[in-house]
């Protein structure tokens, strides 16, 4: 994936870019908001995803009228997510509980 590695995570397929380094840039700006006294809401986009995870999963991902797994109309290096499947119901369920355990959001849109 280039540019992209695999973070500290306790889920697999979470990504962020490897000019990161292990800075944890969500878990900055939280922070700065909180000094602000900011509310804080996060937002989640599971509507796509990566080769590895459509390999490990293909049942995570949304398939055409025939059956076709489909790739992302403007990112075509990714796959669109079924959004009735469990990459939506299960998955991003325990993303977010990690997200609201690690950072005490107020909220996620």
């Amino acid at each position: 994936m280039g540019v992209w590695r695999i973070t500290p995570h306790k889920f697999p397929f979470i990504i962020a870019a490897r000019w990161l380094e292990d800075r944890d840039v969500l878990g900055e700006l939280i922070s700065g908001c909180r000094k602000l006294r900011m509310v804080v809401i996060v937002r989640t986009d599971p509507h796509a995803t990566y080769d590895d995870v459509q390999a490990a999963h293909p049942d995570w991902i949304a398939v055409d009228a025939a059956g076709k797994p489909r790739r992302h109309w403007a990112s075509p290096e990714m796959w669109v997510t079924c959004g009735y499947g469990p990459y939506n119901f299960e998955f991003m369920t325990e993303v977010k509980k990690e997200l609201m355990n690690r950072y005490h959001m107020d909220g996620f849109l």
